[in-house]
């Protein structure tokens, strides 16, 4: 291959090599009782073990550590295997720093749950038969990396250095397994008092702050994880942010966070109420116990309106919560209209006063709002200088870091520098033959390769007459052609339904879809009013401050009426890769697939998967395809008649089946890859498909055309078997930065310039995979994505599939710059974000955001049928166009 294609150059990294492997071997153990262990409270088992090592039994460990997984696995070190033996057992409470004797504990009576209080737990360990792992294991794993034989004994050998890598900081500050978070708000205002005192500036990376309108607290973390790679173990550390919960008085940080601190006025059925409880179910709490001076740690699992009014059975009969505290704790409930929290349901219903209760500090806030995710999006943007310098702090901490040096482990101190390859950025072509072609991969909008022909543009209302105007000449600017604009109640005629949404309008824009979407197949846009006025004077901005608006605007409305924003053209030797699928007799189909969940702890809505398919060569157009699943469910159950679908669509279109297939998949975890791939390859290649040769697009979407495509193509069998498939990966929740070592190949931000590749030092030794940063970040470190290729039948090197992957980052219809992910894949994410618009707006609640789980189904629990019956296709006049922009 030419070297035109790419330069080579050098990629600091965020990783570290392990230059030492563990000197001692560890045996392997398991830990509590069965019963006990059949629970899924892995953090409040770790918690358990790191208080008998250290609070309870510290006369007998000692400084010899024992690693636990939190689930069922332990690992003890030589002089540790000595006192635990083939088995020891242990009885201890968290509240309690002796030990109990076997006499005090009380057998759970039930599966997975003690029936009978109990005053302690019982903490079992027991050798189980495994090898010892050490050095002599570590080195045979190291050597059989891409044997299958060695698979489990590869798996339990990096999670055991895991448990070595983070048993320091997992068991001294608040994380989430693997990112530990060592600053709190409290650690920067002390910080900055006394760079105050010292009259010295604040320190300009903010590693706690709080959220004015929330009261909620971001911190920046800290990620590390241990992996092989083809010849070595890595470590990978990078910053993170999350947000907390602050602890204080429950009353308090419920007033904050709902911006109402008359809790006496939240009733059972609002809004407001509502938002409370799915917020604050299941976070925790201390009670205090009146007139005992203590208190107790429970879990909120529900809320209750004028909590001491609330009415129970108690041992003299029914009575008030307010009436039991007086009566049994000689406390008067000051404030009994507020809510009550209920720490149990069943088999009765337990409430107490809300004023009783504080929030355990350092738990993390799991939901999402647009508010926080703002405030979170700002917080965590930091200069990739910035970000190399916490790196590499982090990792000159783990010298200090007991566990690891009990184990004889050593880190590097100072980043891997590995191999990479500058891509050659494509030539854009635009419609006027202008050509570009930027290191910043960044362009101004240009001259449309195909406009579509817009006769006609409707406005609703005359009062945005002028708004409209302006986005009609913008169009015309790009396109080369204007005609006649005119007003709704002039010409009925549809062409485009243009809509001006107020602030805060979810409920209005899924009206505006689903009518245009679904019932009448009518393509619509909708603009955001904040967008038009001035902020101060709420008058029409000036042309010239609309511009880039407008231009991003008529970007999607070109792209949505079939028109092409951009092509790409190269003059490197051998070709585009993308243009080589397109010539020689070869047809080649590109296909984005995505899954979304609904949010977390919402049990009763629907996962949306969809596909997105390139409907011409040159992988620039695309049509989509939407279904609902169960939720959670990663593998696409309905893929095999999605994919029919975009074959007959691409064949009508084409007239012909395509011969190639490049299959991108989104959001597959590493642990997934096998599975998803299996069973969606199965899928495609077992379909019986046939083809169809309609000429007229609109026609071969419609019922009608489908009809006459079955009977055109009776007893023409399925497709011919070598039909070529390419299946990738695309993977962006990773960890691994790439950053340049010199000014030269940096930009403006001090990201590398895009284009940046690398496929050796810091990918996984399994398959073939690349990293590749494709975009410049705005602000901040740009992250690469991740390219894990499972089949390959079409190229001849892996760097082939690096460039048109390249390529496919640079025709993303919405935008003026090349962005993070192939085009195809940003489709299938775009597609599933409007699974919701598939429905009524009146059965989803689109003024509850997407975590929200109150839907009219009158359940918590999902009813596969019902979603069925009411999820609705997009309308057949939008099938074949790019609807989802």
């Amino acid at each position: 291959m030419s070297r035109e294609t790419f330069t080579e150059v050098k990629v600091i990294t965020n990783s570290f090599p392990l230059l030492k492997l563990p000197s001692v071997a560890y045996a392997q153990y398991r830990d509590f009782n069965p019963d006990f262990n059949e629970g899924k409270n892995f953090v409040k088992k770790r918690e358990y073990v790191h208080h008998l090592q250290t609070k309870v039994a510290n006369d007998i460990f000692g400084r010899h550590y024992f690693l636990y997984d939190g689930r069922e696995l332990g690992y003890a070190e030589p002089e540790l295997q000595k006192i635990l033996g083939p088995a020891k057992t242990f009885y201890a409470d968290l509240r309690s720093t002796r030990l109990f004797s076997p006499t005090e504990f009380i057998p759970p009576t039930g599966k997975g749950k003690l029936k009978t209080k109990t005053p302690c737990v019982e903490i079992k360990f027991t050798r189980t038969s495994g090898p010892l792992i050490g050095y002599q294991e570590i080195s045979y794993v190291m050597g059989n990396l891409r044997n299958p034989e060695a698979k489990e004994r590869r798996e339990n050998v990096t999670n055991f250095l895991q448990l070595i890598l983070r048993h320091n900081t997992n068991n001294t500050y608040p994380n989430n397994g693997k990112t530990y978070f060592p600053y709190t708000v409290r650690d920067v205002e002390e910080d900055d008092n006394n760079r105050r005192r010292m009259r010295l500036p604040r320190d300009s990376i903010r590693d706690a702050e709080r959220i004015p309108s929330s009261g909620l607290e971001l911190r920046r973390g800290l990620f590390h994880s241990i992996r092989p790679t083809f010849d070595r173990m890595i470590v990978t550390v990078d910053t993170s942010v999350a947000i907390f919960i602050p602890g204080g008085p429950l009353q308090d940080v419920i007033g904050t966070f709902l911006d109402q601190h008359n809790l006496r006025s939240l009733r059972e059925g609002t809004p407001q109420f509502r938002k409370m409880v799915q917020y604050f179910k299941n976070v925790k709490i201390r009670v205090k116990v009146p007139e005992k001076n203590s208190e107790v740690t429970k879990t909120i699992r529900n809320f209750v309106s004028s909590g001491g009014h609330f009415m129970f059975e108690g041992p003299d009969g029914e009575m008030s919560v307010a009436e039991h505290y007086l009566r049994t704790h000689n406390y008067r409930v000051r404030v009994p209209q507020a809510p009550g929290v209920v720490i149990r349901e069943n088999p009765v219903k337990v409430v107490v006063p809300m004023e009783l209760c504080e929030l355990v500090e350092n738990q993390m806030f799991r939901r999402k709002r647009p508010e926080e995710t703002a405030h979170m999006v700002r917080f965590s943007i930091i200069r990739p200088q910035d970000r190399l310098k916490k790196i590499k702090q982090a990792a000159r901490n783990y010298d200090a870091y007991e566990a690891l040096v009990q184990a004889g482990m050593e880190i590097g101190r100072d980043p891997l520098t590995v191999d990479g390859k500058l891509l050659t950025v494509p030539t854009l072509v635009y419609g006027n033959g202008d050509r570009m072609a930027s290191l910043s991969s960044s362009i101004e909008l240009g001259m449309n390769a195909k406009p579509p022909l817009v006769q006609r543009s409707l406005v609703d209302s005359a009062s945005t007459q002028g708004d409209l105007v302006a986005l009609v000449k913008e169009c015309a600017a790009i396109a080369g052609r204007i005609h006649n604009i005119n007003l709704l109640d002039d010409h009925l005629r549809r062409f485009m339904l243009v809509v001006i949404l107020p602030e805060d309008a979810l409920n209005l824009k899924a009206k505006v879809k689903y009518f245009g979407d679904i019932t009448h197949g009518v393509p619509t846009q909708c603009l955001r009013v904040s967008k038009l006025l001035d902020p101060k004077s709420r008058r029409l901005k000036q042309p010239r401050q609309l511009n880039q608006y407008f231009n991003n605007v008529a970007l999607k409305i070109n792209a949505r009426l079939r028109g092409v924003n951009v092509m790409l053209e190269s003059k490197i030797p051998g070709g585009s890769p993308l243009a080589i699928l397109s010539t020689q007799g070869r047809k080649t189909m590109i296909i984005g697939v995505d899954v979304s969940h609904p949010g977390p702890g919402v049990t009763n809505r629907p996962s949306v998967a969809s596909l997105v398919f390139s409907l011409y060569q040159g992988g620039a157009q695309y049509a989509a395809t939407t279904t609902i699943q169960k939720p959670r469910l990663e593998k696409v159950e309905q893929l095999a008649s999605m994919f029919t679908y975009a074959l007959n669509s691409y064949s009508a279109v084409m007239e012909g089946p395509p011969n190639t297939i490049v299959y991108y998949r989104d959001g597959v975890s590493e642990g997934e890859y096998t599975t998803i791939f299996e069973d969606e390859m199965a899928k495609l290649e077992g379909g019986d498909f046939a083809f169809v040769f309609l000429r007229d697009l609109a026609y071969a979407f419609s019922p009608a055309g489908f009809l006459e495509f079955k009977e055109q193509n009776k007893g023409k069998g399925p497709i011919p078997d070598k039909l070529q498939y390419t299946f990738i990966v695309v993977g962006k929740r990773h960890h691994t930065l790439l950053f340049p070592p010199t000014p030269d190949v940096a930009d403006s931000t001090g990201n590398y310039i895009p284009g940046i590749t690398v496929d050796t030092g810091v990918v996984q030794p399994f398959v073939p995979n690349f990293y590749l940063q494709s975009h410049s970040a705005i602000q901040g470190t740009s992250r690469s994505s991740h390219y894990i290729v499972l089949r390959n039948d079409t190229f001849p090197s892996l760097l082939e599939i690096e460039r048109l992957s390249f390529e496919l980052c640079h025709i993303y219809a919405k935008a003026t710059r090349s962005v993070s992910i192939p085009a195809p894949v940003y489709y299938a994410d775009l597609a599933c974000g409007r699974g919701n618009f598939h429905f009524s707006p009146t059965i989803m609640g689109h003024g509850i955001d997407d975590s929200a789980s109150f839907v009219s189904t009158g359940s918590d629990k999902y009813d596969d049928d019902y979603w069925k019956e009411v999820f609705r296709k997009v309308h057949v006049n939008l099938q074949p166009l790019m609807y989802f922009l």
